[in-house]
């Protein structure tokens, strides 16, 4: 036998060997391991001592959209469905969205949400609505002023308080005042050309769309879907279904000649608002836009103001606010407070947190998905809050906040969720 044939035979004898004694261990490897499991307490369930997993409820978003004579983009809302109570969603909250807000095209420059509209359609409507609100939608839908009255039309007679007379040309389309007007002629306000200034109009959309949230009221009857996201006529059912409002987004002209070269009528939202407004309605659809610690904000102050200026801090810093409470319920804690699972997530979130003023850790009472860190705003922040400032954030949700969402358990029970509505315009 050769030299190489010699080491083979070797090699496969070890092999063997080997193999004869990892089959002989395997038992023994087993008893061990189970009596491991059994022993260690390092070994033990790691969930067994923490808080009960909390699951934020479904809260879906559809982006309805109407065009004007022309197709170009005239209005639109994002429809936030409430929580299902019985495994059925009943109202929810329309959220005004002007169609000249700022998104970012795809060589990285800025474009109008309308621009983008008619550049490619619903897909990229849809996508850019997202990225403006950092939400996922379920459903987008751009619906003509006669689609639109279809829609509508269970809604009957509606009371509209405009701030000024509604002008198509010349014509005054709506006087200003309170007027009461059928589907048709709130779908023709609606699916109006825009001036050369959406700002002039926004106020008027927002009293339009705010007139429907009064309608609706606490619901006209409408069939409530099971499926509500498979059709436009199914969500807008839903929403009529329960008690329903409006919030209109505030915005601001876009002047600097770096962002807007163009001059032309785009417009910047005001995040922090944007995000207080999604992360209260839309909390399971919120987008996390940075790759930081997610924080849930709750406050017992009583003024949706300082609510407002915890966010937009915040945002400010990087760090991303996924729910949202007004919550008088709550003790108000002397000093602001955030509670947390993970050391790392508490380091971070103390640095966010400590922009806000002096914080307490506090041990952490829920274990929310999705949420890092739970951030209760105290009495100091009354005074750290400094309102009084000049560029102090001032458009808030106030009395008439938008609906808020509470986190519910992961078995069948039906979500809480608070009854007050909202009616911005």
């Amino acid at each position: 036998m050769t030299a190489l044939g010699q080491r083979r035979r070797r090699r496969t004898v070890v092999a063997l060997c080997s193999g004869m004694v990892g089959l002989l261990l395997l038992p023994l490897l087993g008893y061990l391991s189970v009596d491991a499991l059994q022993s260690s307490k390092e070994g033990r369930n790691a969930l067994k001592d923490l808080p009960p997993l909390v699951r934020i409820p479904p809260t879906p978003g559809a982006l309805l959209a109407v065009t004007d004579t022309n197709g170009a983009l005239s209005s639109m809302v994002v429809l936030a469905l409430r929580p299902p109570m019985e495994g059925v969603a009943k109202g929810g909250t329309m959220i005004v969205v002007p169609v000249g807000t700022r998104t970012l095209a795809d060589d990285g420059g800025n474009v109008r949400i309308a621009d983008a509209f008619a550049a490619g359609g619903v897909d990229v409507l849809k996508a850019a609505v997202e990225g403006s609100l950092s939400v996922s939608l379920s459903r987008a839908d751009v619906v003509s002023a006669a689609e639109l009255a279809e829609l509508l039309k269970p809604l009957g007679e509606v009371r509209v308080d405009l701030p000024g007379p509604l002008l198509d040309g010349e014509a005054a389309l709506l006087p200003g005042g309170i007027v009461s007007i059928d589907a048709v002629k709130l779908s023709a306000a609606l699916s109006l050309p825009l001036g050369e200034r959406e700002l002039d109009r926004l106020p008027i959309t927002g009293a339009l769309w705010s007139a429907i949230g009064n309608r609706v009221g606490g619901g006209i009857g409408q069939p409530a879907s099971t499926e509500p996201t498979e059709s436009v006529e199914a969500f807008v059912s839903s929403l009529f279904a329960g008690t329903a409002g409006a919030y209109r987004l505030s915005a601001e002209q876009i002047t600097d000649p770096v962002e807007n070269p163009a001059g032309i009528d785009m417009l910047k939202l005001n995040f922090a608002e944007a995000t207080l407004v999604t992360a209260t309605v839309l909390p399971s659809s919120v987008s996390p836009p940075y790759a930081t610690v997610t924080f849930y904000v709750r406050s017992p102050l009583n003024d949706p103001r300082y609510t407002l200026e915890a966010v937009a801090r915040l945002l400010f810093a990087g760090a991303n606010v996924v729910l949202v409470k007004e919550d008088d319920s709550i003790e108000r804690p002397l000093r602001n407070t955030i509670s947390f699972l993970d050391a790392a997530t508490g380091e971070e979130a103390r640095r966010f947190a400590e922009l806000l003023g002096p914080v307490d850790i506090v041990p952490y009472e829920q274990r929310i998905d999705g949420v890092g860190v739970v951030l209760t705003l105290g009495t100091q922040f009354l005074q750290d809050a400094n309102l009084d400032r000049e560029n102090v954030p001032t458009t808030v949700a106030g009395a008439d906040a938008p609906f808020a969402t509470d986190p519910t358990t992961t078995d069948d029970a039906d979500p809480a969720t608070s009854d007050v509505p909202t009616e911005e315009g």
